[in-house]
């Protein structure tokens, strides 16, 4: 599976703006910098909605293995 192959129907052009910022992102600490740093709560909260569609979409694609799925989710929600 490649990155190509996520797709996140229904997304704002504003959401689609920040799915492609955080398709850049090489690490969850560069993620995170990146929303601590956008001004408004609103702002904040939406980019982890976006974050949070885009795992879910990559979860979708992966081969069931819950453990694994019950990993990525641990981590998002601790943040």
């Amino acid at each position: 599976m490649g990155l190509t192959d996520i797709t996140i129907e229904g997304l704002s052009p504003r959401q689609m703006e920040i799915a492609d910022i955080l398709w850049k992102f090489d690490t969850l600490d560069q993620i995170d910098n990146w929303i601590a740093k956008i001004p408004t709560r609103r702002g904040r909260i939406d980019a982890r909605i976006v974050q949070n569609m885009m795992v879910a979409a990559v979860l979708d694609k992966q081969d069931p293995d819950v453990e694994e799925a019950c990993h990525y989710l641990r981590a998002i929600s601790s943040r």
